[in-house]
């Protein structure tokens, strides 16, 4: 047997005994953990395995922990003591604790533990994929899983650690915790430019499910030795392991010195404000002496910079119960040029070139999986109308969550713009009245939505994700096309899809 077998089966074994004692087995065995007839002191057994144990022989060391929230409550309004243990036996000896003063020396091991199984609670993070756990050691990274990354953090034998992960869209969290992400927005000063002028706000209807690199809702908590090296100015020195001021750094330690542990929370450039005042106030209320530093965004403030480019309000949902049947209300979005497919990638650099379809449309998941503009002008991505329409009857028979049938019927649309319908003078001049003022750089991009279809107790829906300012023109161009003055475009979207 390989001697990581050998030490799980004797931690369960040993597991038995404790078991008959009230005590539940975690972790295959390595963790037992009873709480008390108080609801409060939590007693603690882990077996921590031997970096030394081979085939011929392998050691268990045992460390008992007791805990208390009433004394660490206590503690943080007395003396401003960290850590919630009010006994801890390690490596064969007692650390000052047992005394009535309960003046505790945590190790900061021990500490960096807690934190970790602590910010892995956190309920904003997507159960799938599973986080990935990396750690470096002689300079070298090594994966590992949770139970090893545990082990290497506890020995704290280390240079670097890191837990990569993605969160969960905003519509698939429990309501009670989506409103909670959304109060946070009332605290944000200044607030974002979208926030309280938008009636039913949405983001995009597209789920991340690829971890690594620092993008969309990937993030990552980095574990640090803090070196001689190391560099606090606004950016890490180009010598330095340390990260710069960009990152929302958890320290574990109260005054940052060599040797000590330092937690940073990285997150990419489409990450979203709530999100990451969410993490840190979580773990604050947990570790209420955690010192927090950093976190500001490129632009020098918490706001409108490209730390925090996403936004809760960046688009609106807007919904039409389906005219008929499925087929007919895609017929008639269509024929009017309300909805055309799109899709764009970058050329010449970082020039970027929109490509629209009468074919079919381009699955909005599908395409960002691809990775969003990084592929040459093809149609082979393409779904055509037909199957385009198989495959929303059969999201909405078969998938119950509303939101799921949003992700599985997502497609990316373009509006038309007002130039499309001048040959009518007065829808020409509706239009443009409708519209926002438009930046230099967003004249495009500003049209750009996603329609999908869904349910809503027992009708069916169409539902638009527009840029929040584009709502009235949305609705607009609907009008229009209801009342015949625009019918003149149809024969134009006949004869581009038939050419």
């Amino acid at each position: 047997m390989k001697p990581r077998e050998v030490f799980l089966k004797g931690c369960a074994e040993i597991s038995k005994e404790f078991v008959q004692h009230g005590f539940k087995s975690l972790q295959k065995g390595q963790l037992l953990k009873k709480t008390a007839l108080d609801s409060d002191i939590t007693f603690e057994i882990y077996f921590q395995s031997n970096a030394k144990n081979h085939s011929a022989s392998v050691q268990i060391s045992p460390q008992f922990s007791i805990y208390s929230s009433e004394l660490k409550s206590w503690q943080i309004a007395r003396n401003n003591i960290k850590g919630e243990t009010m006994f801890l036996y390690w490596d064969g000896y007692e650390i000052d604790g047992s005394s009535t003063a309960f003046d505790i020396v945590l190790p900061e091991n021990v500490q960096a533990v807690e934190f970790v199984e602590r910010f892995l609670q956190i309920p904003i993070f997507a159960k799938k994929p599973k986080p990935k756990y990396s750690f470096t050691k002689i300079n070298k990274q090594k994966q590992a899983g949770k139970t090893k990354f545990l082990e290497v953090l506890l020995s704290g034998e280390y240079r670097g650690m890191g837990i990569e992960m993605l969160c969960l869209h905003p519509e698939q969290l429990p309501a009670v915790l989506r409103a909670e992400i959304y109060a946070i927005s009332k605290r944000r000063e200044p607030h974002e430019a979208a926030y309280g002028k938008v009636e039913n706000p949405c983001t995009t209807p597209i789920i991340q499910n690829h971890i690594g690199g620092r993008g969309g809702m990937a993030l990552s908590l980095n574990l640090y030795k803090i070196g001689k090296d190391w560099s606090w100015d606004d950016e890490a020195s180009e010598d330095s392991d340390g990260p710069g001021e960009y990152e929302c750094n958890m320290e574990v330690m109260q005054t940052a010195k060599e040797g000590d542990d330092l937690f940073s929370l990285d997150v990419g450039p489409g990450f979203y404000y709530e999100y990451a005042m969410y993490i840190v106030e979580y773990m604050r209320a947990h570790f209420p002496s955690v010192a927090i530093w950093g976190g500001l965004d490129c632009g020098g403030g918490w706001t409108d910079g490209c730390t925090y480019a996403a936004s809760l309000y960046s688009h609106e949902k807007v919904q039409f119960p389906v005219k008929y049947n499925i087929k007919h209300t895609l017929k008639y979005y269509t024929e009017y040029g309300i909805v055309r497919a799109y899709r764009w990638y970058y050329y010449k650099g970082y020039k970027k070139k929109y490509e629209y379809s009468v074919a079919g449309f381009y699955l909005a998941n599908r395409e960002y999986d691809r990775g969003w503009g990084n592929y040459p002008k093809k149609e082979k991505d393409i779904t055509p109308f037909g199957e385009y329409y198989d495959l929303v009857e059969m999201a909405l028979s078969h998938v119950a969550d509303p939101f799921e049938q949003v992700l599985e019927t997502a497609v990316n649309i373009m509006l038309p713009q007002p130039e499309m319908y001048a040959k009518n003078p007065e829808a020409h001049r509706l239009l443009k009245a409708a519209l926002p003022e438009i930046e230099d750089w967003d004249k495009e991009s500003i049209y750009t939505a996603y329609m999908a279809f869904t349910t809503e107790g027992d009708r069916q829906v169409c539902e638009f994700r527009v840029r929040y300012p584009m709502k009235k023109y949305l609705l607009t161009l609907l009008e229009l096309a209801d009342s015949g003055m625009i019918d003149f475009i149809k024969t134009q979207i006949y004869e581009s899809r038939h050419e």
